[in-house]
């Protein structure tokens, strides 16, 4: 197992244009350990085809902790690219919760 604990994706909003996700280790843990683990957000804009500009970092984030972030938006991504791609954004269902293991 890697240094966190289960990181956990979860959707906090969506409207016609974003989707927004709070994402790092489960709630539970940063309930526990506060001083340890903290969650951030991120933006996903439906109307952007661009994988690069599509996905936006909403909170300042240590640079040791960025590679998390880039897991997360993959993890995104890959729902995106097998619910239609890119293209096709605004008609894809979101998923409400992702989970992994670092």
């Amino acid at each position: 197992m890697g240094r966190y604990p289960l990181i956990a994706i979860i959707k906090e909003n969506e409207d016609k244009e974003n989707v927004i996700y709070s994402f790092g280790p489960d709630i539970h843990s940063c309930e526990k350990y506060p001083q340890r683990y903290r969650r951030w957000n991120f933006k996903v804009l439906k109307n952007e085809t661009n994988p690069d500009e599509a996905f936006v970092l909403l909170d300042d984030m240590p640079d040791k902790h960025i590679s998390l972030l880039y897991k997360c938006m993959h993890k995104v991504y890959v729902h995106v690219k097998e619910n239609g791609g890119m293209e096709n954004m605004t008609n894809i269902d979101f998923p409400e919760y992702l989970e992994f293991i670092v």
